[in-house]
């Protein structure tokens, strides 16, 4: 049996040539499978269906049956030959010499940029330490107010808002360059920190039916980019003031909590357990973000020419969404390195995923993809739909990913907190002991 041959050329850069010969024997089987796919469906006056020859439909639909055996042959052959040859592809492949003849072998090349080979480093070279994790009382308390609060009553009142009221306002600004930040009939809970402080402040102390003016200057991580660091000037109505009242931890109150606490005991465990969960959490992406630090400075291999120009233009443009006074060669040397960080690191995740097995499931990447489309504003079926949801899922699919294997990684190099000893029995009393003594 005829065997395909792969010839490579070295084009550097991390770019190769692969010329592959594919047996003729492989090309005259191409064609009699796009024959059988064809001879049912082709209506010829003077044959019946499915009784056409091959040679008269080879020569009559010569050009669409040479595109059908193509079509099969050099996707299947090029993957052949890349795992022949132990290349990992990192870009698509450009195919040339695309012509094909049933008489003879199939020769064709493919350029394409590959991975190097990547060592992982050993698991003992990064160095991680948690922490003992407790629940301490100001945070079992401030998470139990969270629950309260989302089932409080709320009364008018005349007197000035103060901390945990609610307010309804009204209010119109603008940024110094123009840009409109007003919005009518607001609820805000005073003290809530959802505001700016400047915000707050000002709402303190006003009645329902007042007015005011302030300036305010606007946060640098505000979520719309225009905003961001901005001085704006602010007019603020206060239609109403509502005195918050929390609910008391009783039968009734538990309803809410059916088949999750049906004790006031049980709630406060349940408080506690989530005051525990959310440090946990937290814990686990310091580890991460702290892994991944080191996990980027241990990496030193070559990283494929086309993929970093795309990665670099992509860094230039969120480094100049974050900080717009980096600039220049200062810019260009930035957006390099964090571009090379980036890659490396996704090639990093690509390989410990083949080599531990991990999977990552659909349905968890779904909900996540549908959380975050949620908290964006967006219908999580319909953004699937279009190209940028498309893209978004896939973006969210890597996220998952890395979280899956750093926590992997994690689990192996990570300290576990020292535990402390157990306390030491009290000495007994020196008349206790003498009494035993005399026993």
């Amino acid at each position: 049996m005829e065997a395909m041959e792969v010839v490579i050329e070295d084009q550097g850069q991390l770019k190769k040539k692969l010329t592959i010969t594919v047996p003729n024997t492989e090309v005259k089987a191409a064609y009699d499978k796009v024959y059988h796919s064809l001879k049912g469906k082709v209506k010829v006056k003077g044959f019946r269906p499915g009784k056409m020859p091959q040679a008269m439909m080879e020569k009559r639909f010569k050009r669409h049956m040479a595109e059908e055996a193509m079509e099969t042959l050099v996707p299947e052959y090029y993957q052949k030959a890349m795992e022949q040859e132990k290349l990992v592809p990192a870009i698509r492949p450009v195919y040339n010499d695309l012509e094909i003849d049933k008489s003879s072998p199939l020769v064709f090349s493919a350029t394409v940029e590959v991975w190097p080979e990547v060592k992982l480093p050993k698991a003992d070279k990064f160095k991680l330490k948690k922490t003992e994790i407790k629940a301490s009382k100001d945070e079992i308390e401030t998470q139990l107010t969270r629950h309260l609060e989302r089932y409080a009553t709320f009364a008018e009142k005349t007197d000035a808002a103060a901390d945990g009221d609610r307010v309804t306002i009204s209010f119109t600004g603008a940024t110094e360059d123009g840009h409109d930040v007003s919005q009518p009939d607001h609820h805000y809970v005073i003290g809530s920190k959802q505001f700016i402080p400047e915000f707050e402040e000002a709402l303190a102390g006003m009645k329902a039916g007042d007015k005011k003016e302030f300036d305010a200057m606007l946060p640098a991580d505000h979520p719309k980019e225009e905003f961001r660091s901005k001085n704006a000037k602010f007019h603020v109505d206060m239609t109403l003031v509502e005195s918050r009242k929390l609910p008391e931890i009783d039968d009734e109150f538990l309803k809410n909590y059916e088949g999750s606490a049906a004790t006031k005991t049980e709630f406060n465990k349940l408080v506690k357990d989530e005051v525990i969960q959310i440090k946990e959490q937290r814990e686990s992406a310091d580890l991460r973000a702290d892994l991944r630090d080191q996990i980027t400075s241990s990496l030193k291999f070559e990283v494929p020419g086309t993929l970093l120009t795309q990665e670099i233009e992509f860094q230039t443009t969120q480094i100049q969404r974050n900080d717009e006074k980096i600039e220049g060669k200062e810019l260009t040397k930035k957006a390099e390195e964090d571009a090379v960080k980036a890659l490396r690191f996704i090639r990093f995740i690509q390989v410990y995923q083949e080599n531990a097995n991990i999977e990552v499931g659909q349905e968890e990447v779904y909900n996540r993809f549908s959380m975050n489309a949620q908290m964006l504003g967006m219908n999580p079926i319909e953004l699937a739909q279009n190209e940028q949801g498309r893209a978004f899922y896939e973006d969210t699919w890597q996220m998952v990913l890395e979280e899956k294997v750093l926590d992997h990684l994690a689990a192996q190099v990570a300290e576990k907190p020292a535990t402390k000893p157990a306390a030491k029995p009290a000495k007994k009393a020196a008349s206790k002991v003498k009494e035993e003594s005399a026993k």
